[in-house]
């Protein structure tokens, strides 16, 4: 029942907690990729499209060890460390302490995206310094069809103002889960054996909270993020890509619809009117020229 409560539950710790962050269900993000990308989604490297398989059906969620920021997942369970000492002391608070260590970001992945449009430093950092597109979606047919927990990430760093949010939202988060596993718990004397499968569920619940919370110096990205783990989803057997050997899930809809793609914006580097019309004819050929606009950068970046 909890894990099924969790994107809720994130969304009303935020605006109990912060009133004035934005927390929107509605419009568009975005996610700034590498061309190669955007062809995987639609069929490959090569494109063929009387064999294509359904275009735009996936979305590859990468393990959060292999993302850009060194303190992901640190900087989440450090604030939800901070929020457990306002929990009575009991074995609950015991146990669920306990399970923070235990986490492990291995198997806990996310896809990112923004809510900034067009913009060039976006481009610069995942956009293939502009070589790249930005593939619009549609915000509530994502978090309503896509597997996994939707949230806007909360940013704070370490002894500044920015920190004191994110340990509030903590707070309530930590509180409202202490509340659900004490009444669930069975009357009188509980078996060891409930309070270590207590602890084995939170470890996999607390892999994916902390993944809500992330360092100041990135807020500039204004970031969504859809994070999947097995504790929120569907169970879905990771993949690997070839550099590193890198974890990741391909995420689909639950409905098995297409990705709700609105439209796809060229990088500034490549934002011409043939790229314009060469993208429009293969999304037509794959029948998705109807619903997918294609646009141009307003940047005018050079790469150097």
């Amino acid at each position: 029942m909890l894990r099924q409560a969790l994107p809720q539950l994130i969304r009303t710790a935020v605006l109990r907690a912060a009133p004035d962050l934005p927390w929107r269900l509605d419009g568009c993000v975005y996610q700034y990729t590498r061309f190669e990308a955007l062809l995987a989604m639609v069929g490959g490297p090569i494109v063929r499209p009387s064999a294509a398989k359904q275009p735009m059906s996936e979305l590859w969620a990468t393990s959060s060890v292999h993302l850009n920021d060194s303190q992901e997942f640190t900087r989440g369970r450090e604030v939800i460390a901070k929020a457990l000492p306002i929990l009575p002391k009991d074995e609950v608070t015991r146990r669920m302490t306990r399970a923070v260590h235990d986490a492990d970001a291995l198997e806990v992945y996310c896809t990112c995206f923004s809510g900034v449009d067009d913009d060039l430093s976006q481009w610069r950092g995942y956009g293939a310094d502009g070589t790249g597109v930005c593939i619009e979606f549609d915000l509530r047919k994502l978090i309503e069809g896509l597997d996994g927990v939707g949230c806007w990430l909360i940013y704070g760093k370490p002894n500044d103002k920015s920190e004191l949010t994110q340990v509030a939202v903590a707070e309530k988060l930590v509180t409202y889960i202490h509340r659900s596993i004490a009444t669930a718990l069975p009357p009188g004397r509980v078996p060891e054996a409930v309070y270590s499968e207590v602890r084995e569920q939170l470890a996999e619940i607390w892999s994916a909270l902390f993944l809500v919370f992330k360092h100041q110096d990135f807020c500039a990205e204004n970031e969504f993020r859809i994070v999947y783990s097995s504790a929120v989803g569907r169970t879905i057997e990771p993949a690997f890509r070839p550099d590193s050997v890198v974890p990741f899930v391909p995420l689909q809809m639950t409905s098995g619809k297409a990705l709700p793609v609105t439209a796809i914006r060229l990088g500034p580097a490549v934002s011409t009117d043939i790229n314009v019309r060469s993208l429009e004819l293969l999304l037509s050929r794959l029948k998705l020229g109807d619903r997918i606009r294609v646009t141009k950068s307003d940047i005018p970046y050079v790469p150097r």
